[in-house]
């Protein structure tokens, strides 16, 4: 059982890199209400402290996180719409896990998915909703949600692996391994479980080191083009390039860089 002092979500920071681990280990990391809550705190702080320039979020101990808490779930079946363990807003009952991946796809920093276990129903929506998924070699994402016949995992990750295999891994509730993640566009890396933790953080590393303020705007290129034909995403495109040239700092010193052949020395700006 959990120290009932013990925080659901640890906090680490890594010179600009912001770790967040769900940390409800016996429970798989399944988001109870105090757990969305503090997903929803931290992430909002996080966006508004210049000082963080990248995120990764990760679970503890041997999973990711395995979904919606189970005992949340049963109060629903019990007529409890109040139960503290269900992962809704107490004011209006909207589902936390949805709002969290809401916030991390307007994020304006890179957020990292360290996948380094388990990864179900919200917890692979969760994931999906990250900028880049790094899968550890035991980890698994799927859905799940098909064995308690309830809908789910069609807006995230339907928008990362497409309509038909998003339906596909909903409706025979399967695993899906890390090679296949990979081939289908879910995982962006894969590492081995004893360098899984090192090799993340090497990568959290680069992205807080580069140009976050760049990649900021091309977070929002892409959310912008998202759905639109091919002429109004150039449109978009050329206002970006040109936005991204006069207001980004970053983007003359990576010009200047570049001419005088010498490593770029971004600020973030």
């Amino acid at each position: 059982m959990q120290n009932a002092d013990e925080a659901v979500l640890l906090q680490r920071r890594d010179g600009g890199v912001l770790w967040l681990t769900m940390n409800r280990p016996a429970a798989l990391n399944a988001i109870d209400r105090e757990l969305g809550l503090d997903l929803l705190r931290a992430f909002r702080s996080a966006e508004q402290d210049g000082t963080v320039r990248a995120i990764v979020l990760t679970g503890a101990g041997r999973a990711f996180c395995a979904g919606d808490d189970i005992a949340g779930l049963k109060a629903f079946l019990d007529g409890d719409m109040d139960h503290p363990r269900a992962a809704v807003d107490p004011a209006d009952r909207s589902s936390l896990y949805m709002r969290v991946a809401a916030l991390i796809t307007r994020c304006p920093k890179p957020v990292i998915a360290a996948v380094n276990g388990p990864a179900f129903g919200a917890g692979t929506e969760l994931a999906c909703a990250a900028d880049i998924r790094c899968m550890a070699r035991s980890a698994r994402m799927g859905s799940g949600l098909v064995r308690i016949a309830q809908v789910g995992n069609a807006a995230y990750l339907g928008h990362v692996v497409g309509h038909a295999r998003a339906f596909e891994i909903f409706a025979t509730g399967r695993a899906v391994d890390p090679v296949e993640a990979c081939s289908i566009g879910l995982a962006s890396h894969v590492f081995e479980d004893a360098e899984f933790t090192d090799r993340v953080g090497q990568l959290a590393r680069q992205l807080a080191d580069g140009p976050t303020r760049v990649i900021a705007m091309q977070k929002r290129l892409l959310g912008a083009s998202r759905g639109r034909g091919l002429d109004e995403r150039a449109a978009l495109q050329e206002a970006a390039h040109q936005r991204c040239f006069f207001e980004a700092g970053d983007a003359r010193e990576g010009a200047r860089a570049f001419i005088d052949k010498r490593p770029a020395a971004f600020k973030g700006t």
